[in-house]
Formats: C-alpha cells, sequence, structure tokens
C-alpha cells in the first residue's frame, strides 16, 4: 500500500508542477503563485446537470455571470500584457499574430496535465 501513497504524491506533486505551467506562472517561489491567480471560491459556482446540450458548461450558466466576472480571460489577458508571453506565444508582437506551433505544443501539455488529472480522480474517488 506504500508503494502506490508514493506513487499518488508524485502524482500530485507532478500534477501541480503541470499546472503551474499551464497558468504560465513565473519561476521561484511557488508559495506566491496564489497572488498571481484571481481567487475564486469553488464553493459559490452553480451548476445545472439537467442541461444536456453538447458543449454547454457551468461557465455559461448565468448564476455565474459576477463570480467569473473578467475571470473567463484571465489567461489570455495575462499574455495579451506581458512582454515575456507575448514573446512566448506570438510570432508578432505587434500585430499579436500567434505562434501556431507554440500554440500547439501548449494545448498538447494541456492535455498531458487533463490525463493525469484524470488518472487521479479514477484512482481517488473511491
Amino acid at each position: 500500500m506504500n508503494g502506490l501513497r508514493w506513487f499518488l504524491r508524485d502524482q500530485v506533486d507532478e500534477a501541480q508542477a503541470q499546472l503551474h505551467d499551464l497558468l504560465l506562472l513565473p519561476e521561484g517561489d511557488l508559495e506566491t503563485r496564489g497572488l498571481e491567480v484571481p481567487s475564486l471560491r469553488l464553493t459559490d459556482l452553480k451548476d445545472d446537470p439537467t442541461v444536456t446540450t453538447a458543449g454547454w458548461s457551468f461557465l455559461q450558466d448565468p448564476r455565474n455571470a459576477c463570480i467569473l466576472n473578467g475571470r473567463t480571460r484571465w489567461l489570455l489577458n495575462r499574455i495579451r500584457v506581458s512582454k515575456r508571453l507575448k514573446r512566448r506565444f506570438f510570432v508578432d508582437v505587434d500585430r499579436l499574430e500567434w505562434d501556431r506551433r507554440r500554440v500547439s505544443t501548449y494545448i498538447g501539455l494541456a492535455y498531458v496535465f487533463l490525463r493525469r488529472l484524470l488518472l487521479l480522480v479514477h484512482i481517488t474517488g473511491g
């Protein structure tokens, strides 16, 4: 059983590191990352499980509009205003022309993170 515990600990550590990278947070003290990311009380979010429309998300639920105000495009805005991130993701920073290869790489990293998250949810979900 200790082997599983260590495996899960390593997976959680790796998932946290991947999320840190996906949020495009600067290197350094991991404890200060909470200052970079906007706060959000997940318990305040509402969802309607009766909506069966393909593509529906709790992000579209009108009851969440005030809670999510300005947060749904936080990462995109972060890229747009940061010189460091502009250089990373745009071919032409003046015209804000995306570097497709780098964006594709970023999306690939997101898939890797989501697979790890799925593994953790599956194993720890009981």
